[in-house]
């Protein structure tokens, strides 16, 4: 995964989005993503795939990348669902994302 430019092609976007982005970093797991977007050449996930296409992945890691699309692209999620299947790493990464999408930082 290309962080650097991914961070940079979402630098002037939605605090939701850089949240959800960073809870896909988190993960360090591939993600589809395309050329286009907000500048015409940044690097930004490719949402209409991620949510078709998740990998193999842990249940967990796939509760992960639900939040995370909803936080990206306001898909909605049923937090009661996804939480109830979290581990310890995986809740308090997504916690941190829903606090930073509000512009609050969690304390370590």
């Amino acid at each position: 995964m290309k962080i650097d430019e991914l961070r940079q092609g979402a630098a002037d976007t939605d605090p939701r989005y850089r949240a959800g982005l960073e809870l896909l970093i988190w993960l360090g797991k591939e993600v589809p993503t395309v050329r286009g977007g907000w500048s015409g050449d940044d690097l930004r996930v490719e949402l209409e795939e991620l949510r078709d296409w998740m990998g193999p992945w842990s249940g967990g890691e796939r509760r992960v990348v639900r939040v995370a699309l909803s936080l990206m692209a306001g898909d909605g999620v049923d937090l009661e669902d996804v939480i109830g299947g979290l581990g310890g790493a995986h809740l308090r990464a997504v916690v941190e994302a829903i606090a930073a999408s509000a512009g609050l930082r969690v304390a370590a």
